[in-house]
């Protein structure tokens, strides 16, 4: 019992001891959240999630200016891959067709009129890019990649400028 006393005396000193430096403030992360949060979540500015399916994407931003289709890489499955542009940015999905199932794999923006949150966007300048997210994992030529969980950030910076954003998420 008297050293679960001595060492809450101990704490106790620890903790009065750390407050005692009124001269010494605590060190402050001026970054903002996004750098310690991360995350698709914490830049995404659309009015619909990431789990959102064509006919919801359609709802929300109205029919694109033009479309793709291919069959997804390597895959005889019945996969394929369809883009939607818009003004700006582009939205592709991933489709089972046998299985009539879709998923959004990813927005990439390349329009500085497109919406992101947490201060980045296309234009600004890559460093301040970096500050904002932190150190990316991997770095490929002008392509830094940040990997989360359940996405990914790819910023696309030739001549140090943020010319697009990919915004990705892990298929389920």
């Amino acid at each position: 019992m008297r050293s679960a006393g001595l060492l809450v005396t101990a704490v106790l000193l620890l903790f009065l001891y750390g407050c005692d430096t009124p001269e010494e403030a605590p060190e402050i992360d001026d970054r903002p959240d996004l750098a310690r949060v991360g995350g698709v979540r914490d830049v995404w500015g659309f009015e619909f999630g990431m789990d959102a399916d064509r006919e919801r994407v359609r709802s929300h931003l109205g029919s694109p200016v033009s479309m793709s289709e291919s069959s997804a890489p390597e895959s005889a499955s019945g996969l394929e891959v369809e883009r939607w542009y818009y003004e700006g940015f582009q939205v592709t999905f991933l489709i089972n067709v046998p299985e009539d199932y879709e998923h959004l794999l990813a927005v990439r923006i390349e329009g500085p009129q497109v919406p992101l949150r947490g201060g980045l966007r296309i234009g600004m300048r890559l460093d301040h890019a970096l500050e904002l997210l932190g150190d990316p994992r991997v770095v490929n030529g002008a392509s830094y990649v940040y990997f989360y969980r359940d996405s990914t950030i790819e910023v696309v910076a030739p001549d140090a400028t943020v010319e697009a954003v990919q915004l990705s998420r892990a298929l389920p």
